[in-house]
């Protein structure tokens, strides 16, 4: 039989801290994760005016697509002065139905309806993570 040594620590106090090893070199010494807010990380592209580009739809499973890859009707207004330019890295989301997750990380330049949101990611941002986190509940 083992014996139980008395000690004045609570139950807590007394179990290790769980850290786990850290196993890739290159993050040793680097700093842990900061909390930011969203306009800290993303700035509002507003760009528009660019009439020439081609314009894009965005799906529920597909996300940027090009309009005529959408297989939805042609509803946009003829004059496309107001629509938004993306490029790829920015998300862009549906602003009506953001709380559906109708949201798309941008692959291909082209224009969006001013109905959406165009996040430009602020430098050393990784919009591919952000782009499943704001899908997330």
């Amino acid at each position: 039989m083992k014996a139980m040594t008395k000690t004045t620590a609570t139950k807590d106090e007394a179990k290790p801290a769980l850290v786990p090893k850290l196993r890739f070199p290159e993050f040793r010494g680097v700093e842990g994760w900061k909390s930011h807010l969203p306009g800290e990380l993303f700035a509002d592209r507003q760009e528009s005016g660019l009439s020439g580009l081609p314009l894009l739809s965005l799906m529920d499973k597909e996300g940027i697509v090009p309009q005529e890859d959408s297989n939805r009707k042609n509803n946009s207004n003829s004059d496309k002065s107001k629509y938004l330019r993306v490029v790829p890295g920015d998300i862009t989301y549906n602003t009506m139905r953001m709380w559906e997750g109708r949201s798309a990380l941008v692959g291909l330049e082209g224009l969006v309806s001013p109905a959406y949101t165009v996040c430009k990611p602020q430098s050393g941002v990784h919009s591919l993570l952000f782009s499943y986190y704001f899908k997330t509940p």
